[in-house]
């Protein structure tokens, strides 16, 4: 914004203020547990805090227009947060937030010192970044008085510098189409998180959506889809055309909006993979020569620019370039992705062109591999030729790419040690914890959910010093093939975005519990500016374990912010007549049902429901002989045998993963007792190869030493188009006899079939209960 529309806007500002004044008396101070957390806070509690009211000034150097910004900037988050107008000046006494640029403050251009005494602020920064991140820190250590008190905050001394210089977050606009005053909205968003580079994902096989000059069949053709697929797996599509794009002006306004927020526009146009909107537009760029469509489902699709056709490689050149003209961004990502090379292998054009460089298969490598490096290689040279740098997603280290290439590990945590390993600084961003609308990890609700992020360590310890100094930054991404607007996109983001912010900027130790007591004000901050965050963060957490040795339960509640929670045990809607939890309580098999909710002023938080299932193994005590994969161990062998039956979500928690070996498990049931089968529940993804069991084995003993074989059975493969997510139960019946240990092993399929992707490797079994009856 220019200078001349911050000075109207803030003057209209002070005007409506000025109608409205009072003069309230007391004092709301707030506190420096903030989102991300500063480095060091070091608070003076005997000291008179800072007291913002209207004679409050805000100074910056005159002549500086970037503190400028960024003092008009604080002025409104203060008028947000407390309600109060305070003043913007170049010069301040007494009673002044001073803006002001010291190189000595940190070694990092985005750190920052706060000096705060009853007379005054003093932000310092290393660059005008670093003062940007220090009023951010001011602007969510604000008490939110809505007007009715002062706010005030602490005295003392904050010093503060990020973890990582890259901190970013990426936005598919090619699957669903967002516009530019929304787009500014999640900038804001960004900043408020301490983010400061926006990828923007801008071309796919659903839809190209940004205006590329010397190509205007992209978004006169590659802009718009006819319809969409209703649901993964569905073969209905809703009829409803699908359509936008950014012109180049556009794209330069978004660009500027981000500067003025210091946060970085990286624009990826994903090549050779993910083109089919482009082969819609120019068909002769494919190995084909189509006719193509622009998608309307969703997946990895065979049809790709021509890796060996010339006149391909200069529109890709050409588009690069263009996108360099309306990003001054220091990286360009390309993409790298998913690209099959089933049209690559049948195409004169390209076995000509792998001939003529002399590619040959590899142990490492195949020819067609090392034909999409040598193609993105060639992307890079005009990337390289202005002083860029290429960013590219994983894939790219199948072909054996240029050291200069920045790679964005995404396809999982052994990505981002590949890359550093190999010696290419790294992004990390795994589909396993920042893919923040991946389905799988969606079902994941709660604490469970922001947990899973906050407890990420994305510098692997399987990495040497050197290695760790390449991983430069970290990223949460959303892709949005099932997210068509603002709300669902928000509540994929936050608050699992505050949680990434503390991955990004905050030391490497974690302190889940301190991050939660931090977050309740970081969600009111959200409330306030009409942000959606994902309400179950304020359900109530609900904890079931064994007793003791007797078959008993004990159920602990809890919230992330102790609210008050209220709680049934007799299958009724709990309200706040209902028993309030003060501690944990036992239940047996005559209380299968718990419910309860956390009612916050009034507001009421969902119903959290549990009913256990009990059969002779619940509440008893269990040996695991099998070794647990240790991602996948939570709570260990006592959920097996918690009476909690699995949801279908093998990452929920509910469920034991273990890894190419079969499920060896001990029930003890306390004395002797009349048997006549056993069960086991299992979770089937066959498309992350967790598969079921192919055997069943009952062994019983009464000393828990000698055992001896009673049943067994074989259990059938899946077999080839078995679906994903599906729970499933394998019993085994035997003729009535008396044990006390029970012995059920499980066989795991050996190895993945030849009709699998991954044909010849280990299998996952993941099982969630086992039953004795």
């Amino acid at each position: 914004m220019k200078k001349t529309m911050w000075t109207r806007w803030f003057a209209a500002i002070l005007f409506v203020g000025g109608l409205a004044a009072c003069s309230p008396k007391d004092i709301n101070v707030g506190s420096w547990q903030v989102i991300p957390l500063p480095q060091e806070i070091m608070e003076t509690p005997e000291a008179a805090p800072f007291v913002i009211n209207s004679s409050t000034v805000i100074s910056y150097p005159e002549g500086n227009e970037k503190l400028e910004r960024t003092a008009y900037f604080l002025a409104s988050y203060i008028r947000e947060v407390t309600g109060t107008n305070v003043k913007v000046a170049v010069n301040g006494g007494k009673n002044t937030i001073a803006l002001q640029v010291d190189a000595s403050v940190s070694p990092q251009k985005d750190g920052y010192e706060l000096q705060v005494s009853a007379d005054g602020i003093t932000v310092k920064g290393a660059t005008e970044a670093g003062v940007f991140y220090g009023i951010q820190t001011i602007y969510k250590a604000l008490p939110i008085t809505d007007g009715k008190t002062l706010g005030a905050v602490p005295a003392g001394t904050v010093k503060d510098y990020p973890r990582f210089g890259y901190r970013g977050f990426m936005v598919d606009v090619g699957r669903h189409f967002f516009s530019v005053d929304y787009l500014k909205e999640i900038i804001d968003m960004l900043a408020m998180h301490n983010i400061n580079y926006f990828h923007w994902h801008l071309t796919e096989d659903q839809g190209w959506r940004i205006e590329i000059k010397k190509y205007p069949k992209l978004t006169e053709i590659g802009s718009h889809r006819k319809e969409t697929i209703t649901a993964p797996g569905s073969d209905k599509y809703d009829g409803v055309p699908v359509s936008g794009y950014y012109t180049q002006e556009e794209a330069k306004e978004i660009v500027q909006y981000a500067a003025d927020r210091f946060i970085t526009v990286i624009p990826e146009i994903d090549m050779p993979g993910h083109m089919l909107a482009a082969l819609a537009s120019y068909p002769e760029l494919g190995c084909t020569g189509g006719p193509y469509e622009t998608a309307t489902k969703f997946g990895i699709f065979s049809e790709v620019l021509c890796g060996g056709n010339e006149e391909t490689l200069q529109f890709a050149k050409d588009v690069i370039n263009e996108i360099m003209d309306i990003f001054p961004s220091p990286y360009i990502h390309i993409g790298g992705d998913e690209c099959p090379k089933v049209e690559w292998k049948k195409c004169p054009k390209c076995q000509a062109k792998i001939k003529e460089l002399g590619l040959k298969d590899t142990p490492e490598h195949s020819k067609e591999n090392q034909l999409q490096a040598y193609f993105m290689g060639e992307v890079e040279k005009e990337i390289l030729k202005r002083g860029r740098k290429m960013l590219a997603w994983d894939e790219i280290l199948d072909g054996d790419p240029a050291k200069s290439t920045t790679v964005m590990a995404w396809t999982g945590v052994k990505a981002s040690v590949r890359s550093a390993q190999s010696g290419f600084q790294t992004i990390v961003c795994p589909i396993s914890h920042l893919y923040f609308s991946n389905p799988g990890y969606n079902r994941l609700t709660g604490v469970t959910s922001v947990a899973r992020v906050y407890n990420f360590e994305p510098v692997n310890e399987a990495l040497t010093p050197e290695e760790k100094d390449r991983i430069i930054g970290v990223q949460g991404c959303i892709w949005t093939e099932w997210t068509k607007d603002s709300t669902k996109m928000e509540w994929q983001m936050m608050p699992r975005i505050a949680a990434l912010s503390e991955l990004q900027w905050s030391r490497p130790e974690k302190d889940l519990d301190g991050f939660l007591k931090r977050l309740r004000h970081q969600l009111d901050l959200y409330t306030l500016n009409g942000y959606h965050y994902k309400e179950d963060i304020e359900d109530v957490t609900m904890d079931i374990n064994p007793a003791c040795d007797d078959g008993k339960a004990v159920v602990t509640l809890s919230t992330f912010d102790n609210a008050p929670v209220y709680y049934t045990t007799d299958g009724t809607e709990p309200t706040e007549t209902s028993s309030r939890y003060q501690e944990p309580f036992t239940i047996d098999g005559q209380t299968p049902t718990v419910k309860a909710k956390a009612i916050r002023n009034g507001r009421e938080s969902q119903v959290v429901e549990e009913s256990l299932q009990y059969n002779l193994a619940t509440m008893r005590p269990v040996h695991l002989n099998s070794k647990p994969d240790d991602a996948y161990t939570y709570k260990g062998a006592s959920l097996l045998v918690d009476g909690l039956k699995g949801d279908g979500n093998y990452r929920s928690g509910r469920y034991i993963g273990i890894y190419g070996s079969d499920l060896d498990v001990v029930v003890d049931l306390g004395e002797e007792k009349e048997i006549s089968s056993v069960s086991v529940s299992t979770c089937l993804v066959p498309g992350d190869y967790i598969f079921g069991l192919i055997g069943l084995e009952v062994n019983v003993s009464s000393d828990g030493k000698t055992y001896r074989k009673i049943a067994s059975k074989s259990i059938p493969e899946l077999e080839k188009g078995s679906k994903n997510n599906v729970t499933n139960l394998d019993e085994l019946s035997f003729d009535q006899t008396k044990a006390r240990f029970v012995r059920i092993i499980g066989k795991c399929t050996p190895v993945l079939p030849s009709w699998h992707p991954g044909a010849g490797k280990k299998a996952f079994l993941f099982v969630d209960e086992v039953g004795v009856y």
